[in-house]
């Protein structure tokens, strides 16, 4: 399988664009930048840390992020709804066919775990 490697201008573009949805989308949430600065101090950090390391091993990560991100809060206004697994006699979204292709999901449990390793 060909990696993809994006020059620095795709990556700051991707990263800007990131930046921006995220703004753009933010709303009236209580999440907030250092929203676990008491609970958990380095939880920001590890995150950015594990983003970054799964960038460099799969380069096409940010990518895949950015699709996330879009049908999770164009779609269904930032809920993380796409992050829910099945119940009993409920499909959740994330596993619905209409989220072929979706990826990722796999990554949200090495990143959480990467931060209960460290014992916030």
């Amino acid at each position: 399988m060909a990696t993809v490697n994006f020059s620095p201008a795709a990556t700051r573009f991707i990263t800007l664009l990131f930046s921006l949805v995220l703004l753009l989308y933010a709303g009236e949430s209580d999440i907030r930048l250092n929203y676990y600065s008491e609970s958990c101090p380095r939880a920001e950090e590890i995150v950015k840390e594990q983003v970054t390391k799964l960038y460099h091993i799969h380069g096409n990560t940010a990518v895949s992020w950015v699709r996330n991100l879009f049908h999770d809060c164009m779609v269904k206004s930032c809920d993380a709804s796409l992050l829910l697994e099945n119940t009993k006699g409920l499909e959740s979204e994330k596993m619905s066919p209409r989220s072929f292709g979706m990826r990722n999901f796999k990554y949200i449990n090495t990143i959480k775990q990467a931060v209960d390793c460290f014992l916030c």
